[in-house]
Formats: C-alpha cells, structure tokens, sequence
C-alpha cells in the first residue's frame, strides 16, 4: 500500500469513524477523542471525555456526528503522519480508538483456525511436528468443518466419533461444542494504534498475526461499531498447554486496534460484518518475505451477535463497555525459514490488516521487552484530563444541562404548537451557590394570602386559573403555592417576549456576575410590569426569596388568547 487513501474506508465519504489521538494544546498534551466527518478530524473532547463516554451514549451516532469540535485537519494527513511515527512539531497522531473498554477475544471461531490449535496442541508447541501432526488430524477429521453448526446434533455426533478415535480435543469443545471461547485479550487502555510496534515474547519461536474483525460494545450489549484489530499469537506457547493462554495472548504490545471504530449507521451494519473479507499482507525487513491471506467472515462458525451474548449479559457485565475480537480463519502455515517449519515472524516485519470498510490496521513486529513499556492507564488517563481542565464531573454536568436544555425547548415548542399551556408546577429554580449554601425550597403561598406591593393583583373574578408567573432574583410572582427549587436547572437565560405586537428579546443573562443579573433582573422585571398593566389578565404576586436565587421565569397565559398573549419560558439562567 503507498495510497494513503487505501488505510481508509473504501466509502470515506459515508463513514463515521471514532478514535483516538496524542495531541498537544495549550492545556498540555494527552490523549483526545475525534470523529472524522466526511474526512475531516474533529477533536470532540469538550464534549466527550472518553471513547467509552461516548459509547455509553443513547445515540452515540447523532452525538458522533453532531458534537462541537476543532478541527485537527483531513484524516489522510493524520494517518500519514501515525504510519511515519512522527511527532514533529507535537501534531496529533494516532492511538488505539478504545480506552476504558474491557478488551475480550474469541477463538477458535472458524474451522480452519480450529484444525490449526489442535495441530498445536498434538504437537506440543513444536513447529517442526506440525506437519505431520496436521495430516493426521486432516485424516480424521478432514479438512472442512464449516458446515458444523456449534452445539448442534451434527456436532455432538462428531464428537462422539471423535472421542471414539481418541482424536477429541478441548479446542474442538469450543470450536464445536455450545460454548464459545472468550477470554481477555489485553487490559483496557493497553492496546496500541495503528502505526504503532506490536509485540512479542522473547521468549516464542514460533508466532504469528491474527487479523480480525473488533466489535465496539457498549454496557448494555449493543454493537455500536466495528474496527480491526491483531491478535498476536504465540502458538509454541500456548501448544505446550492452553493454560498458558495468558502468558501467550497478553504481552506489552501484543494487541493492536484501529485505525479507527467505525460506527453502524445506515451505510454499515452488522450485516456488513458478516460479509467482510479481512486481508492479512505480512513484509519482512530482513530477507524479503511476504504472506497473503483472507480471513472471510461470511465462514465464521458463531456468528457475531452470538459472541457478544456469551460475552455478556446477567452472567458477567462490562460497566465500561469491551471490545471484542472475533477470531480468524487465517492461521498461515507458508514455510519460511525451512521447509517443513511454517510460518513464524522475524523483527521488523510489516503487518498490514485490511477490509474495505474498515480500511487498514498497519504495525511492525517487535519485542515486548524492546518497544516502549505500557505506562498509560486508567489512573493516568484521569490525572491528564484533569490537568488539561477536562474533569469528568465537568462534563457530566455539561452533558446534563445539555439535556435539560433540550426537554425545556420541547416543553416550549409544545406550548407553541398549542398543545396547552406549562403548568405552574414546572417552576425552576436556578441558585447560585455560593460557599455551603445549597438548594433551598421557597414556599409561596397562594395568591390571595399575598401583599399588594409592588402590582395590585386581581380581584377574585379577573383571575385566571392559569395565571402566569415571573420569577426574578428579587420575587417569585405566582398564582397559587408552588415549591420552587424542587427541580434546579441551569441554562443560559434568552427570554423572548411578544404581546399583542410587542416585540422584546432580552439575551444573555447568566453569564454576568451577581450585581449585574439582579440589575438584569431589575429591567425585566420592570418590563413585565408595563406589559402586565397594559394586559391585566397578566398578573403578578410577590414573594420574598434569598437573595442569591436568581430566576427569569416568564410564563405563557390564556392558552385560548395565544395569538394575543405569547409569553413563554425559552431557557432559564445558567448561574
């Protein structure tokens, strides 16, 4: 590959895609979330703290798509610069797209890859016994079980004959029995991205890549996405005894993710995994060698949604979301070093990982004891972002108001629409606090047991069951007892007032200092007062409440007058 483009979805101009990068701001330098947009780099982690955040999302999508970023540039830029490892000039570069996720792995998923573990296992993790180990096997069993269905009668049978010929294997009790085989692959926020070294024990001889399909999966279960990703395997390992697997599958380096999770949508779906053709190209440094082989998905034994429920459910969870590998089909058996001997790798080597749309996963072979150690976790990952003033806390409160905003604009345009007035009781109170004083309830008694000062209300008759209310830092004006407090939002005040003609927009409130907004509060509410007397079945009562309550609430009255009377609540003060 010398096109930068064919690292990239074949359809870039469709794709959503999630990931990671190492950048530098004037806050300091760590790790960003960014989306690419119709193949620009948006660094989203103003609003989005973590991959797994965003995950975690309803919509992740709609919030992909929609969240506010800066703009880091194309994303052949970015790739080309990851694939060269440099960080000149501290420009971003790219990192594993996942963080906090647990990292899981499935084996032993297709039938090729299933013959191939029992190979090892027969022959002792022994490279030179392989051959004649797999011919063997092949004899017995024969070469193709694809048409085996997991945990099926056909399966059971076969095992039955297997153990009668004494050919039975634990592989073949995960590859064809009712359980799946899942284990951790890696720990989260250790995986490497692309561009980056992969690593092996120094103490294998016998290795190689595994080029799979990734699910992106949230605590819930849902699949939100897909990526690529190497499983480095040491077979001699793991063939000397499967309770090795740990010290074979998770080493420093040994699990690669990327280049990027691209989302589903309306152009990718798990359909098109099941479909997906993965490509491996494995190009040695020292001596020439190069390997070809598919791993095609549409063979998969289990299939994808399958692997995710075995993963999780009531049995185990995953608060943090994981990444699942699938497994591959591809286990290569090319001679490299003798005749005889297989495959194994050599420092250096080139790998390249690649489906059309997900694009390629590239990395060079390297020791675990000789790349950069893992030093980057989770309590790392938290001590930047709160040095870089991206606390969590803060943007849980931002993704909080930012939901309160949208169900206060709902309320209006249902009111507009004429679906009915906002009822007294949606009051909200937006207190500033200041040192250890918290939220308080303000009792308001009803409009009759209140003064007459500073607007004369209405007689018993001129009042409406629906009167209106207006809230400022000084009084709360209401027709009837209301708990104001009980819900505390906070937003950015744009009161929009319009009756019989009159126009009056005031903006902005919230962002001021106190003197200020009770200055604000002062002109609004003095401008109610001239519409109230120019209106008077808009009225107002008087209610003392403490002074660092600061509320602009201005509410729609006489649902039967709208197109007269059109008064209503838009946001209510952010402080």
């Amino acid at each position: 590959m010398t096109d930068i483009a064919n690292y990239l979805p074949h359809d870039l101009e469709h794709a959503t895609l999630v990931g990671r990068v190492w950048r530098t701001t004037a806050n300091g330098e760590g790790p960003s979330v960014v989306v690419v947009r119709n193949g620009v780099v948006f660094d989203i982690t103003e609003a989005v703290r973590t991959v797994s955040d965003l995950f975690e999302h309803p919509d992740a999508l709609a919030v992909a798509r929609q969240a506010p970023g800066e703009d880091l540039g194309r994303v052949e830029v970015l790739v080309e610069r990851s694939l060269a490892a440099d960080r000149a000039g501290n420009a971003p570069t790219l990192l594993a797209p996942n963080d906090l996720q647990a990292i899981k792995a499935c084996g032993v998923t297709f039938a090729v890859s299933l013959i191939e573990r029992v190979i090892e296992e027969q022959a002792g993790g022994d490279p030179a016994k392989a051959r004649d180990v797999r011919e063997s096997i092949v004899g017995v069993v024969g070469s193709d079980l694809s048409k085996i269905k997991p945990g099926s009668d056909a399966a059971m049978r076969l095992k039955e004959e297997l153990q009668r010929r004494g050919a039975w294997s634990q592989y073949m009790e995960v590859g064809i029995g009712p359980d799946a085989e899942v284990f951790s692959k890696s720990q989260p926020m250790s995986a490497v991205g692309f561009g980056a070294d992969v690593g092996l024990h120094p103490a294998s001889r016998w290795n190689n890549p595994e080029p799979e399909i990734v699910l992106a999966v949230s605590s819930a279960g849902h699949v939100v996405g897909a990526a690529l990703g190497n499983d480095v395997n040491l077979r001699d390992i793991e063939g000397r005894s499967a309770l090795l697997l740990g010290k074979c599958k998770d080493n420093n380096g040994s699990c690669a993710i990327g280049p990027f999770v691209r989302l589903f949508d309306e152009h990718f779906t798990i359909d098109t995994i099941r479909t997906t053709q993965v490509s491996l190209r494995v190009e040695g440094a020292d001596d020439g060698f190069t390997l070809d082989g598919v791993s095609h998905m549409s063979e998969i034994s289990r299939d994808p949604l399958d692997l995710v429920a075995q993963t999780c459910g009531p049995h185990h969870q995953y608060p943090d979301g994981f990444m699942l590998f699938l497994g591959t089909m591809f286990s290569p058996i090319k001679d490299r070093d003798a005749p005889g001997a297989g495959f194994t790798h050599h420092l250096g080597d080139r790998v390249t990982i690649s489906a059309p749309p997900l694009g390629a996963l590239v990395n060079t072979v390297r020791l675990s004891t000789e790349i950069a150690p893992w030093t980057f976790g989770v309590r790392a990952l938290y001590r930047n972002l709160a040095a870089r003033g991206l606390t969590l806390d803060r943007c849980a409160k931002r993704k909080q108001s930012a939901g309160k905003r949208l169900r206060m604009q709902r309320l209006v345009r249902q009111a507009l629409s004429g679906g009915g007035c906002i009822d007294r009781l949606q009051v909200i109170a937006a207190e500033r606090k200041l040192g250890d004083v918290g939220t308080r309830k303000v009792d308001t008694p009803d409009a009759s047991a209140v003064g007459r000062e500073p607007f004369d209300p209405p007689s018993a008759e001129q009042r409406d069951p629906h009167a209106s209310f207006l809230v400022d830092s000084h009084a709360v004006r209401v027709a009837g007892a209301v708990d104001v407090g009980e819900d505390a939002l906070a937003f950015q005040a744009a009161v929009v007032a319009k009756v019989e003609g009159i126009d009056h927009t005031l903006q902005g409130i919230g962002v001021i200092e106190r003197a200020a907004v009770r200055a604000r509060g002062r002109a609004i509410r003095d401008h109610v007062a001239r519409i109230a007397h120019a209106q008077p079945t808009i009225r107002a009562y008087p209610v003392e409440l403490p002074a660092r309550l600061a509320l602009r609430i201005v509410h729609r009255t006489e649902p039967q007058r709208a197109a007269a009377v059109d008064i209503t609540i838009i946001e209510t003060i952010s402080r």
